[in-house]
């Protein structure tokens, strides 16, 4: 039971993690190849966003193999300067994370409640978690608007078939699912990962001191 508690630990993390980088529209894939959907095309970001500081930081690193990005948007996320954030994007994150638990809890014909305080954790934490997804997703917004970020048409012909294999291999998308539902969501990955380059190339790494 432990293994699976650690499988399930690490695919929450993950689709919760690719749900907050997905660009315009986050998607899940159902049975009956229903979307779920996050749109922020209604939020005006700069109502949200008063300041934010994602260039010139210097971002310490545990180790060789910590995440850059990890490490650099804790850093955005704890120093930016925000308004409470909608409600009801928390809500779709918040639902998110209940969902894989209560589904989980099934799985292994235990209770929600036992899932919830097997990973110390409760709704107020999985609200408060949810919050700062959302806050995630709106400084993105914000940089890449600031920044003048995109993606080019040359940028998305040459890259489509690997983000395609990402999808995947590394998310267990049916391919056929993939391509006749996630052209948008590849494209709004290809902008988060050059966003994140641009970031990246812009900041400085230090581990113990050293860069």
């Amino acid at each position: 039971m432990v293994k699976k508690f650690i499988v399930f630990l690490l695919i929450l993390c993950s689709l919760l993690t690719f749900a907050a980088c997905g660009g315009s529209d986050s998607s899940v894939e159902s049975d009956d190849t229903e979307k779920i959907t996050l749109d922020y095309s209604d939020v005006d970001v700069n109502a949200f966003v008063k300041s934010a500081v994602y260039e010139g930081l210097t971002v310490t690193l545990a180790d060789k193999d910590a995440s850059k990005e990890a490490a650099l948007w804790d850093i955005i996320i704890a120093s930016a300067q925000t308004e409470a954030v909608p409600e009801d994007k928390a809500m779709y994150y918040f639902n998110q994370t209940k969902e894989y638990y209560m589904y989980f809890a099934g799985d292994i014909d235990k209770d929600y409640e036992y899932v919830l305080k097997h990973f110390s954790t409760d709704e107020e934490k999985m609200m408060e978690e949810a919050r700062v997804l959302v806050k995630k997703d709106l400084l993105y917004r914000y940089i890449v608007a600031a920044e003048g970020i995109s993606i080019t048409d040359d940028e998305k012909n040459k890259l489509f078939d690997k983000y395609v294999d990402k999808y995947v291999n590394d998310f267990g998308y049916r391919r056929e699912y993939v391509l006749a539902n996630m052209t948008e969501m590849i494209y709004d990955s290809m902008l988060y990962d050059k966003t994140m380059e641009h970031l990246i190339a812009n900041n400085t790494f230090v581990i113990n001191g050293t860069t």
